[in-house]
């Protein structure tokens, strides 16, 4: 379609990508993030550069599954997967 950048999302499976001269980055998901439940995902796109990273901030599940003890099985899976995570992990702590 002649894009050159594409943001997308609802997957909740971050990732970047070249796909002729489009750039395709989907952000993952803060909440819910299907490749490692306990790493949220954001995208940060720097316009002058067109550089593209995906930001990962590490998730409290126990505290999750406490907050919400009637949690869906299948959610409290997702929270629990430890697949290998796309994306540079940071501490989510201010200096």
């Amino acid at each position: 379609l002649g894009f050159d950048l594409v943001f997308c999302g609802h997957t909740h499976r971050p990732f970047i990508r070249q796909e002729k001269k489009t750039l395709l980055i989907n952000v993952g998901s803060c909440g819910l993030p299907r490749d490692n439940g306990s790493l949220c995902s954001f995208a940060l796109y720097d316009t002058s550069s067109g550089r593209a990273e995906i930001i990962r901030i590490p998730m409290n599940i126990a505290l999750v599954k406490n907050e919400y003890p009637n949690i869906h099985f299948k959610v409290e899976e997702c929270l629990e997967r430890q697949g290998t995570a796309f994306g540079i992990v940071v501490n989510g702590r201010s200096k």
